[in-house]
C-alpha cells in the first residue's frame, strides 16, 4: 500500500484472494476510512464465500477418492474460516453434514461455541437458523467445553429430548439466570406440541430476571400463563435503553414491531464525541458497517422491518458491536 499510493491501486497489483481484501480492509480500519472499509470488507466476504463453496466441492472429490484426512481438513477448513452469520449457514451445515466422525480439533470446537452462541438467542426470538441436525453437530463437536446449562440448550435445540433430560436432571440449578433460555425453549417446544399445562408450568419456573424478554413474555402472553409481568405492549414502535441486553460484548434488542419499516432509527442519549464504526447482525444476517459521525446524535439503520400478520406478528433482533469509537449502541430505537 505504501509503495502503491493508495488501497485502490494495491489492489490492483494483489491477487483477487480473501486474504488480500481481508488485509487491505484492515489497513482501511487503522486509517478509520470507513467507507474503504466497508467495501473491502464486502470483496472479502464475497471471494472468502467463493473459495469456501469451491473447498466444499473439493472436499466431496476427496471422499471418492478415498482420502478421508483430506476431506475432514477442508471441512475443517470451512468451519474455521465461515464468517458466523446467515449468510454462510448453509455452507456450515453442509459442511457439518458432510464431516467424517473422529476427534474435533481445537478450531471445530472454537467455531461449533461461535455457531451455538449466534443461534442461542434467534431460536427464543424467532425459530432455530440451523437444522436440528446441525444443533446436534455443533453441540457434539464443542462437547464438554460448554456449561451445562448450553449443552443442554444444544441438545433441545437438536430436539434431542433424552440428552436434554438428562442434563436437566443432573443440574441443581435450573431456577437460576443461566438455565433460564433452555427453560423458556423447553416452555416453547411444549407448547408447538401442544402440551399447554406442561408448557405453562415449566414457563413459571423461569428466573424472574429473564421475564422482560420477548422471547418469555410473548410465549406467557400465548399461553395465557399468570405471572406475566405487566409492561408495555409487545408491539409497538419504540424501544428504550432499558429493553436491551448484552453478552459477550454484543449489546441486542428483541422486538416486536408494530408495523413494516423501511429501517430503524438509534437515538444516542449524547452526541458522539468522535466518529465510531458499528457492526450489526439483523435476525442473524450481517449488515453493512454504519459510520457514526462526530456530534451525530441519530443515525438510521437500512433494513426491512416486516411486521407479519396482523394476528401473529413478527419479531425480530437487532445485534450491535462498536467496533471503533466511543458511543453506546444501547439506545432509544424507533422505526422509520
Amino acid at each position: 500500500v505504501a509503495v502503491a499510493g493508495s488501497l485502490d491501486r494495491a489492489a490492483e497489483l494483489l491477487p483477487d484472494r480473501p486474504l488480500t481484501w481481508k488485509r487491505l480492509a484492515a489497513t482501511a480500519f487503522e486509517r478509520k476510512s470507513w467507507s474503504e472499509y466497508s467495501a473491502l470488507s464486502a470483496r472479502h466476504r464475497g471471494k472468502l464465500r467463493e473459495e469456501l463453496e469451491n473447498d466444499l466441492g473439493r472436499a466431496a472429490q476427496e471422499v471418492e477418492r478415498g482420502s478421508v484426512g483430506g476431506a475432514r481438513r477442508l471441512y475443517s477448513t470451512i468451519l474455521a474460516e465461515a464468517p458466523v452469520d446467515a449468510e454462510f449457514a448453509t455452507l456450515v451445515e453442509t459442511a457439518l453434514s458432510r464431516l467424517p466422525p473422529g476427534p474435533a480439533a481445537e478450531s471445530q470446537v472454537r467455531a461449533a461455541e461461535a455457531w451455538l452462541t449466534w443461534a442461542h438467542p434467534l431460536c427464543l426470538v424467532r425459530d432455530c437458523p440451523l437444522s436440528t441436525a446441525a444443533m446436534g453437530r455443533l453441540g457434539s463437536l464443542a462437547g464438554t467445553m460448554l456449561p451445562g446449562d448450553e449443552a443442554a440448550f444444544a441438545a433441545l435445540a437438536a430436539e434431542d429430548r433424552t440428552r436434554a433430560d438428562l442434563l436437566e436432571r443432573r443440574s441443581d440449578e435450573l431456577w437460576s439466570e443461566a438455565w433460564a433460555p433452555f427453560v423458556t425453549l423447553k416452555a416453547k417446544q411444549q407448547a408447538a406440541r401442544k402440551e399447554i399445562v406442561a408448557a405453562r408450568a415449566t414457563l413459571l419456573t423461569v428466573h424472574r430476571s429473564f421475564r422482560v424478554r420477548l422471547a418469555w413474555r410473548a410465549l406467557a402472553e400465548r399461553l395465557a400463563a399468570v405471572g406475566v409481568v405487566p409492561g408495555p405492549p409487545l408491539a409497538r414502535d419504540l424501544w428504550e435503553a432499558a429493553d436491551w441486553w448484552f453478552d459477550r460484548g454484543a449489546s441486542r434488542l428483541d422486538l416486536l414491531p408494530s408495523r413494516a419499516a423501511t429501517g430503524l432509527w438509534l437515538d444516542f442519549p449524547q452526541a458522539v464525541p468522535e466518529g465510531a464504526l458499528l457492526e450489526m447482525q439483523w435476525d442473524g444476517r450481517y449488515l453493512e458497517p454504519l459510520a457514526v459521525a462526530a456530534g451525530a446524535t441519530s443515525v438510521r439503520l437500512p433494513l426491512t422491518v416486516s411486521a407479519g400478520d396482523p394476528g401473529a406478528p413478527e419479531p425480530h433482533l437487532l445485534e450491535v458491536r462498536v467496533r471503533s469509537g466511543d458511543v453506546r449502541p444501547a439506545a432509544r430505537v424507533r422505526l422509520d
